[in-house]
C-alpha cells in the first residue's frame, strides 16, 4: 500500500498515512485522513479501500479509492492540519 494521496469514487481527497492491523481479527487495515473539512482520520479495512465497486446508482464502476499521487512539501503547505505519511 503506498502512502499518498487517493480520490474516492466521490470525488473528496484523502491521505493514507500509513498501515495498521485491526484488534479482534488482525485483519490488515488502511489509516487515511480527509483533506477537507475537519480532516477527520478514518481507518478500513485494506480488502474494503482496495475494492473494485459496480454501483449503477451513480454510475460508477472503479476501485473504491485510485492513488492520486505522493504526498509533496506543496501538499503539507495546501493543507497543513494534515499528518504526515510514516510509510
Amino acid at each position: 500500500m503506498e502512502t499518498g494521496i487517493y480520490r474516492h469514487y466521490k470525488g473528496q481527497e484523502y491521505l493514507v498515512i500509513g498501515k495498521a492491523a485491526l484488534e479482534e481479527s488482525l485483519a490488515e487495515a488502511v489509516i487515511y485522513q480527509a483533506l477537507y473539512g475537519e480532516y477527520t482520520l478514518w481507518i478500513r479495512e485494506l480488502a474494503i479501500f482496495k475494492e473494485h465497486l459496480d454501483l449503477p446508482e451513480y454510475p460508477y464502476s472503479g476501485p473504491r479509492f485510485s492513488f492520486r499521487g505522493k504526498w509533496t512539501p506543496e501538499d503539507a503547505t495546501k493543507h497543513p492540519k494534515a499528518i504526515t505519511p510514516f510509510i
